[in-house]
């Protein structure tokens, strides 16, 4: 008898655990976020997998002590079903957070190359491994706006010294050439000059006279980085792989 009360107490907690996820997770919801509507549809079926639950094990618990005849196959089929989405759940919730992202280009700054709404993932993990190479795209927490995402090139790496003069990037006194850019963009009379500290990034984006970089706010320091765009996702016809890396 004590083991059917602890089973039964069981369910009810995975109950109310999916009930208070679905409306934990509605309540700070950014319609602007990307994967909106699957966000959307994972607190549609917590809510329901929580409430759907509770109802399950209020019938049975009546029935049980009324001394009824007790049906727990429906209670039974409830908890196979939200173990396999809880389980689900949590793995991609572990891969959101520590392995790869969605994101959503927001503006025109990385224009030619990324336009606004394109929907890149985002991998967090390979520069856990390694340094951010130049020319990668980053995606790292804004300067200027710590809550706010923004996606650029990398260009300049740490201890490096960075020169914009003349419509020209120059590393270390080496003129940058930019192969996947069909020009640097740049006006001729814009100059910058910084040196890198052994934490710090120069980042830029491709469009350059549409873009708000480290030419206005400065450079990006290494633990604000997210991770590097890796994949479009969306749109379809511009789905794959994203190189850019260059020496």
């Amino acid at each position: 008898m004590v083991n059917h009360r602890v089973i039964k107490m069981k369910y009810l907690l995975i109950a109310v655990i999916n009930l208070l996820a679905g409306l934990f997770l509605f309540n700070p919801l950014d319609t602007e976020a990307p994967a909106l509507m699957l966000t959307i549809s994972v607190i549609i079926i917590l809510i329901t997998f929580g409430i759907w639950g509770i109802v399950l094990w209020t019938k049975t618990t009546i029935r049980s002590h009324h001394d009824e005849a007790v049906d727990n196959e429906p209670l039974e089929n409830w908890w196979k079903m939200v173990r396999a989405f809880d389980l689900i759940l949590m793995i991609g919730l572990f891969s959101r957070f520590f392995i790869i992202q969605p994101f959503i280009v927001d503006g025109p700054s990385m224009e030619p190359n990324f336009y606004n709404k394109e929907a890149i993932m985002v991998d967090k993990i390979t520069w856990q491994f390694r340094a951010p190479k130049r020319g990668e795209i980053a995606i790292f927490k804004a300067p200027p706006q710590p809550t706010d995402d923004y996606i650029k090139r990398i260009v300049g790496l740490p201890g490096e010294t960075v020169l914009i003069e003349k419509g020209k990037i120059y590393i270390d006194g080496k003129e940058l050439i930019e192969s996947y850019l069909p020009s640097t963009g740049l006006s001729p009379d814009e100059y910058d000059q910084v040196t890198l500290n052994s934490n710090e990034y120069y980042v830029m984006g491709d469009n350059r006279l549409h873009s708000s970089d480290s030419r206005d706010w400065g450079t990006v320091p290494e633990k604000n980085l997210i991770g590097r765009a890796s994949f479009v996702v969306y749109p379809l016809d511009k789905a794959g792989i994203i190189n850019g890396s260059t020496k």
